[in-house]
């Protein structure tokens, strides 16, 4: 098997990236990161990739007998049902298949399902896609092709696979259960030798990029998206500003043209803003570099008044104001507390006294979440009780 054996790199190509480094984008991105990590706040992982994590769990343990899968409208039940509906009768199913990655044993990855014909000529594999926001293509798709070139040299020098004929037909296919619209299965048809042509370009790329050779910063919508060094990228955010000269005194002094580039780029600069701001939170948080400067302490601002218990808070109010309809006190959603004080005093002439609510039970507010702030000399407040509020 050709691939990289017992080498500790600092740096790692993850197939999971490789739409970034591998498609003639940010190739200087794994520098960068392995450059800046003690800035680049630890990865917690959110809802969405625990949610994933959990339903390649319950896929697998389906697919390898478990049969805990019952109910049809269950996505994770559609998309085993797929897969077990391409199997044909004396084909070999794999599943959750680990294999070190062809260009780089170091590194293993994980296949979410595999088909071999009985005669060990032929390989597909399957990808689960378990979000909802992103669409994923499979032609030219650099992730999957990874996965199968890793998978076929593994198999094959164990004897599991025949080598292939180039001519031989590949299946690869991205399940995408909970897509927008309704069940996908997005499909490449190709063959042993247009994947073995288009993952000897990658492997190429990326022992360049593993020798520091030709390295570039190419900012973009979709290569900056998941990138964990975004907020400290230089390139980021010349891009995100680009034409802007330095902006001095108020805004009506500031260039028209300035003006309109800003409002144009608002959005790109409301989003980098918000990330810098996650950034140094998170940063603050895990005891990284910004804490030396920064430090979480009580805040003093509530959340939003919101109702307890609206069935309760409904019949309270048609006992109060019985001209008053439930379809008054709904638009989309049942009204804020703010906003059925204005609606019955526009509607009845009657005030509303917002403290009876909270004298009723009706209404609570959250309490304040700790804010962050600079630290003097001499300071450091830095509490995992505090913290715990954050999370």
């Amino acid at each position: 098997m050709k691939v990289i054996q017992e080498t500790v790199r600092p740096v790692c190509l993850r197939p999971s990236s490789s739409s970034i480094w591998g498609k003639g984008g940010c190739t200087a991105q794994p520098w960068f990161i392995k450059r800046n990590e003690k800035y680049i706040p630890r990865d917690h992982g959110n809802d969405d990739s625990k949610e994933g994590d959990a339903a390649h769990l319950r896929a697998a343990d389906h697919l390898r007998g478990v049969r805990g899968l019952t109910d049809p409208n269950d996505p994770v039940w559609v998309y085993v049902n797929d897969v077990e509906n391409a199997l044909i009768n004396g084909h070999h199913l794999l599943v959750e298949t680990k294999s070190p990655c062809y260009y780089d044993g170091g590194y293993e990855g994980t296949v979410d399902a595999a088909i071999i014909d009985p005669y060990g000529s032929r390989l597909d594999i399957w990808d689960l896609k378990f979000g909802m926001g992103v669409d994923v293509e499979a032609i030219g798709n650099t992730q999957m092709s990874i996965y199968w070139r890793s998978l076929y040299e593994y198999l094959t020098e164990f004897g599991i696979l025949e080598h292939m004929e180039y001519s031989m037909p590949v299946e690869l296919t991205i399940a995408q259960p909970r897509h927008w619209n309704g069940n996908k299965l997005d499909r490449w048809n190709t063959t042993v030798g247009e994947l073995m042509e288009f993952t000897d370009t990658l492997g190429f790329k990326a022992r360049k990029i593993y020798a520091k050779k030709g390295l570039e910063f190419k900012p973009s919508d979709s290569t900056c998206q998941f990138c964990p060094g975004q907020a400290v990228c230089k390139a980021k955010h010349e891009w995100d500003l680009e034409y802007l000269p330095e902006l001095d005194g108020d805004v009506p002094a500031i260039d028209e043209h300035v003006i309109r580039v800003l409002y144009e780029r608002r959005r790109d600069i409301i989003k980098w803003m918000g990330k810098i701001e996650d950034f140094v939170k998170n940063s603050v948080k895990d005891g990284g570099a910004f804490a030396e400067y920064y430090q979480w302490v009580p805040g003093t601002r509530q959340g939003n008044t919101a109702w307890v218990n609206v069935k309760k808070t409904l019949r309270e109010l048609r006992k109060r104001y019985p001209d008053l309809t439930p379809a008054d006190f709904y638009t989309k959603e049942f009204l804020s507390p703010n906003k059925v004080t204005e609606m019955v005093l526009a509607k009845t002439g009657e005030g509303v006294d917002k403290e009876l609510f909270t004298e009723l039970g009706l209404t609570y507010r959250s309490p304040a979440k700790p804010v962050l702030k600079p630290i003097e000399e001499g300071e450091n407040s830095f509490d995992d009780d505090l913290l715990s509020l954050l999370d």
